[in-house]
């Protein structure tokens, strides 16, 4: 029905649009009629003053003024001297008479200004009631004229309208019997149809029940039949959505890490796990732990996926709880989408610090128990080995007084002996290479130097200060056992010359070790037993609170090493 209207309307206006241009049109073409005659009409009467005047034929010319003024539509018809004046009218009461006398002020205004151009002039009245004509002529001896008429324009305008409403209202008349034979197809055939798939999307909207589907092979059956497929793929892909968001929620809620999800700051989500890791504190954005809720909006402002370690007060009588939290935000149709992960780390914690705890004590009790073997192969071993060197060379004195010929042989048994000894001291010295009471690491570092020297052939400098904070022996052994592993690496893979190692303490800061060799760069973790060297030396720093670090910042050009241990550290006292 609205269709119909929407057209009938459309037309109506069309109509109206059509009717003025007509009208206009007719009204253009009349004019344009009664000039074509006005024309004709003061032509001719040109051609018969031309004819008649030389001869002095008034007369004659008269009476084709009066032939001529009796035709249709033809008012007024007079010829004027180039003064104004009327020379010839059909009526003598207007001869001689000046034309700002005998006619309406814009007829006389238009003959007068005609004179001055000699071209014909046509040009309705003010009112639209005639139109005015002046022909202008030239007689035979030079005398300059002009012929004025005017024809009637009321009547071919009024017929013209007339017949440009007559054209509208047939044109409007077709156009309501066309929109009534629309509206009553559109109805029958369209409406009814549309109306009945309107209905039946309502129903599938709301869930109720869907009329019949429409009959027939048309396109709106078509249409009808392709949204009731649509409708029941949809209904299939929403049961899969929602069977989705229930296996989604029972994995989350089945989850060990704490999940929030929150939208534009308000909370619409918490796990099992979060409720218990927070409490009541979870149920909404604003009672979350401050410092939570400071992590979240740092999380959320970083560019790349992060992860921030806390402590908040548990919720119950737990004490503190270490919290790692991860957070991803994602703009979506319904808004801002906060995704928070919640990991309790507080029993991992107390776990690696255990372990830490266990790992340097059992390394204290390594180094105490390699001092206990080094200090029983010093005292007991090599003191033995030497009593029976000492018994050796008396024995070899009576050798050489009763058997000369075993002289030899006691030789090389004492020269084993000595041999041994050495070996055994060595070994001693590698078990507990610093000694706290003989000088410390100071002391240890110079005879590594002196080893180096000797077994690479070196030059291996060593730069101490005076005076160095007092530290323990495990500190000791870890920093002369990175040194030693440092000098090796510089010497076997950097095929250095010189090597500098350097002892800094920095004021009561830390405490800085350094091996810097002019060998080649070599990659430190390909080194000491197949990529163990740099684990192992990182180990023990790690072991004794401090970090290596190399000269470059990058492993494959590393020239200088730098280990820096804090001296607050209580493995250094």
């Amino acid at each position: 029905m609205l269709l119909t209207l929407a057209l009938l309307t459309i037309g109506l206006v069309s109509v109206t649009g059509e009717a003025m241009f007509l009208a206009r049109y007719n009204t253009k073409q009349a004019t344009k009629f009664t000039q074509d005659r006005a024309r004709r009409l003061g032509s001719w009467v040109a051609r018969m003053a031309v004819r008649y005047l030389p001869n002095n034929q008034r007369s004659p010319f008269r009476s084709e003024l009066k032939r001529i003024q009796q035709e249709d539509g033809v008012t007024f018809v007079a010829l004027c001297n180039a003064d104004g004046t009327i020379n010839l009218a059909r009526s003598s009461r207007y001869t001689r008479l000046h034309v700002t006398e005998a006619l309406i002020p814009e007829a006389a205004t238009l003959v007068m200004e005609n004179m001055q151009i000699l071209s014909p002039v046509f040009k309705p009245t003010t009112d639209q009631s005639r139109l005015m004509a002046v022909i202008p002529l030239r007689l035979p001896d030079g005398t300059v004229m002009s012929v004025y008429h005017e024809m009637d324009l009321t009547e071919p305008l009024a017929r013209a309208k007339k017949a440009a409403v007559v054209e509208g209202l047939v044109s409007g008349g077709v156009l309501v019997v066309f929109c009534l034979g629309l509206w009553f197809i559109l109805n029958r055939t369209v409406t009814s149809r549309v109306h009945h798939i309107v209905t039946s999307a309502q129903a599938m909207a709301e869930g109720k029940p869907v009329p019949d589907p429409l009959r027939g092979s048309d396109e709106l059956a078509m249409i009808d039949s392709a949204m009731r497929i649509a409708h029941a793929t949809v209904n299939g892909q929403a049961e899969e959505v929602r069977a989705q968001r229930e296996r989604f929620r029972t994995m989350v809620e089945s989850l060990p890490v704490g999940v929030i999800t929150m939208r534009a700051g308000v909370v619409t989500f918490v796990n099992k796990a979060a409720q218990d890791l927070l409490g009541n504190r979870s149920q909404s954005s604003e009672s979350l732990p401050q410092e939570l809720q400071h992590a979240i909006e740092q999380l959320t402002q970083s560019d790349g996926p992060q992860l921030i370690e806390l402590t908040i007060p548990a919720p119950d009588e737990r004490g503190l709880l270490q919290l790692e939290v991860t957070a991803h935000s994602q703009v979506g149709p319904r808004g801002q989408g906060t995704q928070v992960m919640l990991h309790d780390v507080t029993a991992r914690r107390a776990a690696e610090r255990q372990r830490e705890a266990l790992s340097h004590e059992i390394a204290n009790a390594s180094e105490r128990e390699q001092r206990r073997i080094g200090q029983d192969l010093h005292d007991d071993i090599c003191q033995r080995l030497a009593a029976i060197k000492i018994t050796m060379q008396d024995f070899e004195e009576i050798l050489a007084a009763q058997a000369p010929g075993l002289m030899d042989d006691a030789d090389h048994i004492v020269d084993q002996i000595t041999d041994a000894i050495h070996i055994t001291r060595a070994l001693a010295r590698g078990l507990s290479p610093v000694d706290i009471d003989a000088g410390g690491l100071g002391v240890a570092l110079a005879a590594l130097a002196r080893s180096a020297r000797e077994v690479h052939g070196v030059e291996c400098r060593l730069n101490i200060p005076e005076s160095l904070p007092d530290i323990s022996q495990h500190t000791a052994t870890q920093l002369y056992r990175i040194a030693q592993e440092s000098i090796n690496n510089a010497a076997k893979h950097a095929h250095a010359s010189n090597i500098t190692v350097d002892l800094t303490s920095h004021s009561d800061d830390h405490l800085e070790l350094s091996v810097a060799n002019d060998g080649q760069p070599f990659t430190p973790s390909a080194t000491s037993g197949g990529g163990m060297g740099l684990p192992i030396m990182r180990y023990r720093a790690a072991s004794i609170g401090g970090s290596i670090t190399f000269e470059t910042g990058s492993l494959s050009t590393a020239t200088t090493m730098r280990c820096s241990v804090p001296l607050s550290n209580p493995s250094l006292s």
